[in-house]
């Protein structure tokens, strides 16, 4: 939110009109010495809606509590309901902040851009999962009570449901805020619980937050997605920073090793160029590999194995990413991968006692992705691929640089027709996913 100070001077607005000496002209606009107010936003309107409407809305999706760069529920139970104390006791509440926009349909949606954790709080309160508690008495009150809960919570009567559901809360609202614009706001106004690293790169206007954004909603919180088949950390911003951290990883393959630093990755994701559509691609195919692993009980020992934690750390959870992604150029086996996988998890446990995402750690991962692969490499399967690869000479399939586990298995002479024969049983084996 804009300060006071930072209020732009409207000349427009003055009895006499005209033009006023602190604009400039378009020759000097660009003078340091001359006073001019650039790129302010359209000023915001202030109002206040009752506590009953601002619920309502709520249900009715009206408000949007959840855009992109919004943080999950942080406050306490104990927070929620002091909130709650507070709108009682008519304290003063800050204000929310709202964007008012129109969705695909035509409807004015209004997208919280502050005050998420104060009508989450709201809310939690109207549908009954937590109450308010008299600071004399220490009672606790229940604004609905369901059938199975009337023995042993008492529900507010008619007259304290009606006194807080007519309370008033002010909100100052934003109409034609771009993308960074709303986001900028976002980050502006967070004078509570500070944002943490993940989730101001979540904030971050970028073609590339935008797309690491739909790969969260479809690979972590999609039906079936990697939230419901993997243990690990999905709070405050976590998973889009694992997210990023892979994707960033992957997006140096072939010829660079990047470690995941939170600087680097932030850089990386302010930049304005659009991921490549072939590598867009690519890593779809890596999640995909990811979840066809996590979700298959004949392959998910990398998770369910009992040599393995059950929580994946962060750093596991990008390189397993990036081993996805440098398994699928090759035509392994989903049975490779999986083993692969959960070599890249007991090895990293075996070498890092306490596993957490840093230099050391990274490069000890990259070491492992590198072993693992040419462990697979050499396995009987292999031989089918290094046939694929002679006989499709003269048809490269793009250049990749040379690294110490890709080369190629070339057999000879006497060898050939007991090759032959072998790759043609394997050929006929299971399917593989590429």
């Amino acid at each position: 939110m804009a300060h006071p100070e930072e209020e732009e001077f409207r000349p427009d607005e003055q009895d006499g009109g005209g033009e006023s000496e602190f604009e400039s002209s378009d020759e000097d606009s660009g003078d340091p010495n001359v006073f001019k107010i650039r790129g302010s936003l359209e000023p915001f309107s202030a109002a206040a809606l009752t506590i009953a409407e601002l619920h309502e809305q709520i249900l009715e999706s009206q408000i949007d509590l959840s855009p992109p760069y919004q943080r999950d529920v942080v406050w306490s139970t104990q927070k929620q309901m002091a909130i709650i104390d507070s709108l009682f006791h008519n304290y003063y509440v800050p204000p929310v902040v709202f964007a008012a926009t129109v969705d695909e349909d035509g409807f004015e949606i209004r997208i919280c851009v502050d005050g998420k954790q104060r009508l989450t709080s709201i809310s939690n309160f109207m549908i009954g999962n937590i109450a308010y508690r008299d600071p004399h008495t220490k009672k606790c009150w229940w604004y609905t009570v369901s059938e199975s809960n009337r023995h042993n919570r008492s529900q507010l009567p008619k007259e304290g449901r009606e006194l807080f559901a007519r309370k008033e809360l002010t909100y100052v609202e934003y109409r034609n805020l771009s993308p960074l614009a709303e986001r900028d706001v976002f980050q502006r106004v967070q004078l509570g619980m500070s944002l943490t690293t993940a989730e101001k790169m979540q904030a971050i206007s970028s073609p590339w937050v935008n797309w690491i954004t739909e790969l969260e909603s479809k690979y972590v919180w999609g039906n079936g997605g990697l939230m419901n088949t993997i243990n690990f950390e999905t709070t405050r911003g976590r998973n889009f920073h694992n997210l990023a951290a892979l994707v960033f990883c992957c997006q140096g393959l072939p010829y660079y090793r990047h470690i995941p630093s939170s600087p680097k990755i932030t850089r990386w994701l302010s930049g304005d160029e659009k991921p490549a559509v072939e590598f867009q691609e690519r890593v779809h195919q890596a999640l995909e590999l990811m979840l066809v692993l996590a979700s298959n009980p004949n392959l998910n020992r990398a998770f369910r194995g009992k040599d393995v934690a059950r929580k994946v750390a962060p750093v596991e959870f990008i390189f397993l990413g990036v081993l996805m992604f440098e398994m699928q150029e090759k035509e392994f086996t989903d049975d490779e991968r999986a083993d692969a996988a959960h070599f890249l998890r007991v090895q990293l446990r075996k070498k890092i006692k306490d596993v957490r995402l840093n230099e050391v750690v990274s490069k000890v991962c990259w070491d492992i992705i590198d072993t693992a692969i040419k462990k697979q490499s050499s396995s009987t399967s292999s031989i089918v691929r290094a046939l694929n690869k002679s006989t499709a000479k003269g048809h490269p399939r793009g250049k990749r640089q040379v690294r110490e586990d890709d080369e190629e298995f070339r057999p000879s002479g006497s060898a050939s027709s007991h090759i032959s024969a072998l790759a043609k049983r394997l050929r006929a084996g299971p399917s593989r996913t590429r």
